[in-house]
């Protein structure tokens, strides 16, 4: 059971975080600080009645991806409602 004050957090798939890791150091700190940012405003959304930044991909609005602004890269994402996490799928970025 998850505790129902602990806030939203971001998960990488191992894909994922292997291709954040392989970004030029400034890049991955930009994209780390964003995606820090990025839990506590669209956990902030959600639990508003919002949607998630990005577009759909799926009609249950549980898929998502999101250009981040600034930055040559998109992400793909999974919102799990139940244990309040974002999971990252997919990380693309021109370099």
């Amino acid at each position: 059971m998850t505790d129902p004050d602990r806030g939203w957090t971001v998960f990488c798939q191992e894909e994922a975080a292997a291709d954040l890791h392989a970004m030029p150091s400034p890049l991955f700190e930009a994209v780390l600080t964003y995606l820090v940012h990025f839990a506590t405003q669209a956990g902030a959304a959600i639990n508003a009645g919002a949607q998630p930044p990005g577009t759909p991909r799926d009609n249950a609005g549980h898929r998502y991806d999101l250009c981040i602004p600034g930055h040559p890269v998109i992400i793909e994402y999974l919102v799990v409602q139940d244990i309040k996490e974002f999971r990252i799928t997919t990380v693309l970025w021109l370099g």
